[in-house]
C-alpha cells in the first residue's frame, strides 16, 4: 500500500492546468459550496433530494460527489465516528491518511488501483461531505485538482 498525502505545498505549486478552480457548485439547500475543474471534470444534476451533485472525469474513471445531510444530533455524528465510517472502504479498515478536528474529518487510502478520499466538515447540526476516487495511476493529475477542491469547500453552517 502507497502512503497518499494531500498538502498545501502541492495546491500551492501545482503547475497542472486541470488544478483550475474555474466553477463552483453551491447548493442553496444546505449552504454550501466547492469549486471545480470544469476542463477535467462535468458535473451531474444535482440529486433529487436537492443535498448535492457528482462530478465525472471528462476522460477516465475518476468521480467525485459533495453532498450534505440531515441534521447531526446523534453522539455518534462526530467527525471522529465520520472517519471512522470513511476509513471503512479502506483496506484493514485503516487511511494511510487521517485527520480529526472538532469539525472535520477528512481520510485517504489506497483501494486495489484507487485512490479514495473523503472530507466531512459538522458543524450547526449538518454533514457535508466531499469524496471521491480516481486512478493511483493518475496521481500526477488528480492529487493537485482534489486537494484543491477539498480546500475550496465552504458550508454556511460551517464557520472557521
Amino acid at each position: 500500500m502507497r502512503v497518499f498525502l494531500l498538502s498545501a505545498a502541492l495546491v500551492a505549486g501545482s503547475g497542472a492546468s486541470g488544478a483550475s478552480l474555474q466553477d463552483t457548485y453551491a447548493n442553496s439547500r444546505y449552504d454550501y459550496s466547492i469549486s471545480y475543474s470544469p476542463a477535467l471534470l462535468k458535473p451531474q444534476p444535482e440529486s433529487d433530494a436537492g443535498d448535492g451533485r457528482v462530478f465525472e472525469a471528462k476522460k477516465g474513471t475518476a468521480q467525485f460527489r459533495i453532498f450534505a445531510g440531515g441534521i447531526v444530533s446523534d453522539i455518534n455524528d462526530t467527525p471522529k465516528a465520520a472517519a471512522k465510517s470513511a476509513e471503512e472502504k479502506c483496506p484493514g479498515h485503516r487511511a494511510v491518511y487521517r485527520v480529526v478536528k472538532p469539525w472535520l474529518a477528512a481520510v485517504s487510502c489506497t483501494v486495489g488501483t484507487d485512490i479514495l478520499y473523503s472530507k466531512t466538515l459538522l458543524r450547526g447540526g449538518v454533514a457535508t461531505t466531499f469524496m471521491g476516487t480516481y486512478p493511483a495511476r493518475e496521481r500526477a493529475i488528480w492529487d493537485a485538482v482534489v486537494a484543491a477542491m477539498a480546500r475550496s469547500m465552504t458550508a454556511g453552517h460551517f464557520l472557521n
